[in-house]
């Protein structure tokens, strides 16, 4: 699991730890995009994740962010992988 910090906030185009917070306890699953293959997920109740594809293995890596674990329906992990793969 990786710690919310600097880097990531600065990544994602946070202003400051609040802001994300904020972001991720919306209680609305979304995500933002940083660039074609990789996004940072919500499921809107403090889980967040970095999903990525990797073109050399055409495989998904989700990676925590802050947290234990992060709730994904089927559906929205499908549509999400598609999108960014």
């Amino acid at each position: 699991m990786r710690e919310v910090d600097k880097d990531l906030l600065e990544k994602y185009s946070f202003k400051d730890k609040d802001e994300y917070l904020k972001w991720s306890q919306s209680f609305i699953p979304t995500y933002i995009r940083r660039s074609q293959h990789e996004v940072l997920w919500t499921d809107g109740d403090c889980g967040v994740a970095e999903v990525s594809t990797s073109l050399d293995t055409h495989g998904v890596r989700i990676s925590l962010i802050g947290c234990s674990y992060c709730d994904f329906m089927a559906s929205e992990l499908a549509d999400l992988v598609e999108e960014i793969a």
